[in-house]
């Protein structure tokens, strides 16, 4: 096997570090906050796809700011790796919830229907910058309230956008996945090796 690239992950995001690992990626975190509002007239696969984009450049640019910060060690020149991931419902777009009530409205609207999972994927290789953006759809089965009540004291649905974790307790409410299955849990693991095997990373 040859030997796997080494990157920057621009995400905090447990899984996706988790996911890297399993691949064999060796790779340092290093964040960069950004606005994640979405823009009035944005589409779900815009969104993602942009803030993923402005993630990988938010880092890049720290990473070249002189900085007391412990994370300034892995400034260098690897490349840089950010992705977003947000579920739809058409053009309704599904972040993480704010709390129990706003959890409640999202499953009140994914409840008994089909929706998407977008993720967006960025990459810099030094002033090349590529994106890409996957999309995967999601038969949802339907919640009452006291399912709804009860997923949400589990605590697993307070980080996850969507307020489900396909990879965790809320795979019981999907019925079907339609397309990349790592999409859904925040990385597509396809989509990304090819991004970097065309940059010249074929390390399985």
């Amino acid at each position: 096997m040859r030997k796997p690239p080494e990157i920057i992950l621009a995400s905090r995001s447990p899984r996706r570090q988790r996911m890297l690992t399993e691949l064999g990626l060796q790779f340092d975190v290093f964040t960069a906050d950004i606005d994640e509002t979405v823009r009035e007239g944005e589409r779900p696969a815009e969104y993602v796809t942009r803030l993923a984009g402005e993630k990988a450049l938010a880092a890049a640019v720290a990473l070249t700011q002189p900085m007391d910060n412990p994370q300034s060690k892995v400034r260098d020149s690897r490349p840089i790796l950010a992705a977003d991931t947000a579920v739809a419902l058409g053009e309704t777009i599904f972040g993480k919830p704010a709390n129990k009530a706003d959890a409640f409205r999202i499953w009140s609207a994914l409840s008994a229907t089909t929706h998407h999972v977008y993720t967006g994927l960025a990459l810099l290789v030094g002033d090349d910058f590529q994106l890409r953006c996957v999309t995967t759809k999601i038969v949802y089965g339907s919640m009452n309230e006291r399912e709804m009540t009860e997923y949400w004291e589990t605590g697993e649905p307070q980080d996850k956008a969507g307020a489900y974790a396909v990879q965790g307790l809320g795979s019981a409410f999907v019925k079907e996945v339609r397309g990349s299955y790592s999409n859904v849990v925040g990385l597509p693991l396809f989509e990304l090796r090819e991004l970097l095997k065309a940059n010249g990373w074929d390390w399985i």
